[in-house]
């Protein structure tokens, strides 16, 4: 399987949400930034939490904040696809309230959604 094939895979396995659905209840989400800290000094989204992909999986069993599974996650990347690695991680890993930003933080700046 090509990697292209395996984001699609990812995709169709988690739940997508775009920015308009979710721009008013960021607050009640845990945001998590899956980008390299690189990406991140360009801006991130509001209250956001940088925990780069090639990481996370052995981050979010030491986070406090990841102590209950069944909290709201809302996972971005730069153009969505990284996320939606995550989010189908996360969901491997026992998550079950995670869904990932359709277009990441591309599309959301696109859409002029407000940036730290």
């Amino acid at each position: 399987m090509s990697i292209n094939g395996l984001i699609k895979d990812a995709q169709t396995q988690v739940r997508e949400v775009d920015p308009a659905t979710i721009a008013e209840h960021l607050k009640d989400h845990l945001v998590l930034d899956v980008r390299e800290p690189n990406e991140v000094l360009l801006g991130f989204l509001p209250g956001a939490i940088n925990m780069p992909r090639g990481t996370m999986e052995f981050r979010v069993s030491d986070d406090p904040q990841f102590g209950d599974s069944q909290r709201a996650i809302l996972v971005y990347s730069g153009d969505g696809k990284r996320s939606a690695l995550a989010a189908l991680t996360l969901s491997q890993l026992g998550f079950s309230n995670v869904q990932s930003l359709a277009g990441g933080i591309k599309r959301w700046s696109e859409e002029n959604r407000p940036i730290e």
